[in-house]
């Protein structure tokens, strides 16, 4: 005699472990993908604040002197150390401008702001009046770095500008007119600058897609 099993409809089949799963017939939870725009806020910012870092430790300004087969160069980096022909002289007690500590400065506070971006892009439960807070310091912050490119590039061409009858030397005799050049820190500050405008323009556009989307959920 062949006995019947007989299975509960509410248990699963054997075989089918439902255990470390979703339940059958629901849909899977999926998480939603981060907005591109937060994204792409958070990675200008950030790259800014990269750029700014790097900067000082760059030259601020290069003038090299030709004469009697000999070349003199003077430089100076964004920490205002001096450098007189090789790297390895030491230029002793003088320094230039030290614009390595605004930079580092304000670097620092734009990675504040994209640490508040990332708590937003992970559902923090952040208010709006801290995240127009955040876009109003990132605005001072982005005005801050262009006025220290303006400060840099003032007082670089005035350096320049007054080099041509201070750096006559007897030991080189006839010299050459001086060649300048503006260093890699005007340049990597400048590009701090522009990323740290175009991320303030993506977080300004999140923002006010966010503020619309919410909108829409209560008016809809």
């Amino acid at each position: 005699m062949v006995e019947i099993e007989f299975l509960d409809p509410d248990e699963p089949p054997p075989g089918l472990d439902t255990a470390g799963g979703e339940e059958i017939g629901s849909e899977p939870v999926r998480r939603a993908p981060p907005d591109r725009t937060l994204v792409a806020a958070c990675v200008l910012l950030a790259g800014a604040a990269a750029l700014a870092v790097a900067a000082p430790f760059q030259d601020l300004l290069v003038i090299r002197q030709q004469g009697a087969g000999r070349s003199v160069t003077f430089a100076a980096d964004g920490w205002g150390r001096l450098f007189l022909g090789a790297r390895s002289d030491d230029p002793g007690p003088l320094h230039f401008s030290r614009f390595g500590i605004p930079l580092v400065i304000c670097a620092a506070l734009l990675m504040v702001v994209v640490a508040g971006l990332l708590a937003a892009a992970a559902r923090a439960p952040l208010p709006d009046r801290v995240l127009r807070f955040g876009g109003f310091a990132a605005a001072g912050l982005t005005g801050v770095l262009a006025g220290l490119v303006f400060a840099m590039w003032l007082l670089v061409a005035a350096q320049f500008g007054s080099t041509p009858t201070s750096t006559v030397d007897v030991e080189l005799g006839a010299p050459s007119p001086p060649q300048f050049q503006y260093g890699a820190c005007i340049w990597l500050s400048a590009a701090s600058v522009v990323a740290s405008a175009l991320g303030l323009g993506a977080a300004g556009r999140w923002h006010r897609e966010r503020r619309s989307g919410r909108h829409a959920e209560r008016h809809g």
